[in-house]
Parts: structure tokens; sequence; C-alpha cells
């Protein structure tokens, strides 16, 4: 095994190299006064729903390399090319080898991200946040072969991940709007208003973009011209995004409940309780629907009533999307574990101890299962071999 430990900052490489930059990202109480405590001191999980179907990622997993970061990492790595791009609070980004964990610092940036990117046709779609006396804000895209920034626009972005569809980029913002932005020129082709910040990522299928607001409700819109097709009132705010699945849309929120909502009209078609907030996003496969929650377990849920199938106990909250390959289930804990469990049982197959709460998502790249810890280190696995 591979520790690749960081020392000072060197300068920053100049040679026209890609870069990308991932987010700084991170809720319970039934009472108005706690919802407001948590969502000041916990941000939503983002970087959309990582759903590995293709191939196999069997445990027991072994880690190969950990790579000692400036500071903790809180979100999913992102990839390129053979190398893991990290943003750190030093407006730095960092890059490690994903062959050998080799850490160095790539460029500066002026501000800090909060929400994940999105690449596309070699422009990368970035927001950064901060303090407008120091920081660089808004949404930037960057030509990655040219090392520049092809436009920006001053919004005033927070947690939500921007996403692309053709030419289109959806992005929720802190004025309480949805935009609809040209990837060319960073135009706004539309604009929603909501009535508090969208802090919910969007999802987009069969033409609508569902996205959740701080004012309770997700939004159904007419993906062209964001045309409202229908609304649902949920009990909380919606930190995470939907999720969509055969003709269906999945939400959590900060009241405790996943609802389960017809995609066309919104009707809803179940409702399950928790017995903590949900700030992730689940997982829907096959019939079945995988989430974690404040209150310390992951659970699986029928997807077409809403039954609990079964609930696995973790000792710490998971905020996290879990990662699906296959028949195996990864997610993060506070307890600072990594868990391997079973889709059809929930039985747990394997589990791994860092020195830190892992807060976000785990991914699989190019054979190797990455997560971040607030221990500082990001760990690549290897899985059993087959």
């Amino acid at each position: 095994m591979l520790d690749s430990p960081l020392s000072r900052p060197p300068t920053p490489d100049p040679r026209p190299l890609l870069f990308l930059l991932l987010l700084l990202a991170a809720c319970s109480g039934s009472h108005a006064g706690a919802e407001r405590a948590v969502k000041a001191e916990m941000r939503p999980a983002s970087g959309g729903v990582r759903v590995q179907t293709a191939g196999t990622f069997q445990p027991p997993l072994t880690v190969v390399w950990k790579s000692k970061l400036y500071a903790p990492l809180l979100a999913p790595p992102v990839v390129e090319n053979g190398m893991v791009y990290l943003p750190m609070p030093d407006h730095r980004i960092y890059t490690v080898d994903l062959r050998t964990g080799v850490q160095a610092a790539f460029s500066k940036v002026g501000g800090v991200a909060q929400a994940a990117p999105v690449l596309k046709a070699g422009v990368l779609f970035l927001a950064l946040s901060g303090r407008a006396d120091r920081d660089q804000t808004g949404l930037l895209a960057v030509d990655l072969q040219r090392n520049r920034t092809r436009w920006q626009r001053p919004l005033p972005v927070g947690w939500s991940s921007p996403v692309l569809v053709d030419d289109t980029l959806y992005i929720g913002a802190e004025d309480n709007a949805l935009y609809a932005l040209d990837t060319e020129t960073g135009d706004t082709r539309w604009r929603f208003l909501t009535k508090a910040p969208v802090r919910s990522s969007p999802a987009v299928a069969y033409g609508l973009v569902f996205v959740g607001s701080d004012d309770d409700h997700l939004y159904a819109l007419d993906a062209e011209v964001g045309t409202l097709r229908w609304s649902f009132r949920t009990g909380g705010s919606i930190p995470a995004a939907p999720v969509v699945a055969d003709s269906a849309v999945y939400v959590g929120s900060y009241d405790r409940t996943l609802s389960c909502l017809d995609a066309a009209t919104g009707r809803l078609r179940w409702r399950w309780t928790t017995d903590g907030s949900l700030y992730g996003s689940p997982v829907v496969k096959e019939g079945r629907v995988f989430i974690g929650s404040n209150d310390r377990t992951l659970s699986c849920v029928d997807a077409a009533t809403g039954t609990l199938r079964w609930r696995y106990a973790t000792n710490g909250v998971i905020r996290g999307t879990p990662l699906l390959v296959g028949s195996v289930l990864y997610v993060g804990s506070s307890d600072k574990r990594l868990y391997a469990l079973d889709t059809a049982s929930g039985r747990l197959l394997w589990q791994y101890e860092t020195g830190g709460s892992i807060t976000v998502s785990p991914v699989v790249v190019d054979g190797l299962l990455l997560v971040g810890s607030e221990d500082r280190y990001v760990y690549a696995f290897t899985g059993a071999a087959q």
C-alpha cells in the first residue's frame, strides 16, 4: 500500500493539463427551530446519484493507496484521464495519480466550490461561491485544453450541482431560482422562481426538470421553456437531488419522509418515514429504493409500495448517496466506516474503518473504488479477484 502525504503546496504546474473541480459539500428535528439549526450546520449531499451497473466490484476490498490531503475531502472525487482532481480550502486544485496515489498541486482558483462540476466536450462548468469581498463567485465555463475561462456568470450559486442535457445547463441558486443556461454563451434561456433558495441539484427526465427548494416543494418544469407542470409540497426542505426511475420520482426531505410521486402528474403514490432527516439522494434499481438517513440506518424500500424490505444500522449518520455496483451496495457513515452490503438481504459483506467520518459517496473508476474521509485521506481500493 502506498501512502502519499502532502507537503507544502508546490508551484502550480503551468502545463495545459485538464483540471476538474468538485464540490465542498458536507440534518434533523421535527421543530422549525431545530431544522434551521441543522440547515446552518450541515450541507446536503451532492455530486449526483452514482450507480455502477456494469460489471462487478466484489468485497473484500484491499487498500492500494491512500493520499493525505490539505483538508478533509467532503465530496466524491472526480477523475479524468487517470488523474483525480481535488479542490482544497486554500483555493488550490490538487491532483492525485489514480495509479500511484502521488499527489501534487495543479492550479489555483479564486473561489470555493460547494457543488460538483460537470464536464462536457472539454469544457468544465463550475460553480464557485464564497465571500464577495475576497472570493471569486459565480458560474464558470472553462476550456480545459486552453486553460482559460470561456464565459462567466455572476449567479449566486451555492450547493446545487449543475446538470447538462445537450446544450442546456440547469442549476439552482441562492436567489430562489432554477436557471437554464446556454452552454456556449452562458446566456439565460429561462429562469423559474421559487420562494426559497434552491440547493437541490436538478434531475432531468421525460422532458421535465425536477428540482427541490427550501420552500418545501418539489417542482416539475418543462425542460424547454421552464413552465410549471406540477408541484408537490413536502413537510420540509429538499436538500438533495430527486431521482427519476420507471415513471416515478423519489424525493427525500428534512421532514424524515421519502415520497414517491408519479413523474407525469405529481400524484403521490406512497410515503415512507424514517426516524431521521434525509439529506442524501436515494438509489433506485430493479424495484428497490436504497437510502441513508440521519437515524444512522441504510434502508431498502419496495419501489412500488413503499414497504420496508430491510434495514441495516450503522453507528453514525449516513449523509452520502450509496453506490450500487452489481449486487453490492457501498455506503459510508459518520462512524468512520465504509460498508459493503448485500442488496437482496442487507447482510454485511465487508467493512473498513478510516480515521474520520465518511460523509460522501464512494465512486468506482478504472477498477478502483475511491472514497474520502474526514481524516484528510482519500482511499483507493481494489476488489476481490474473480
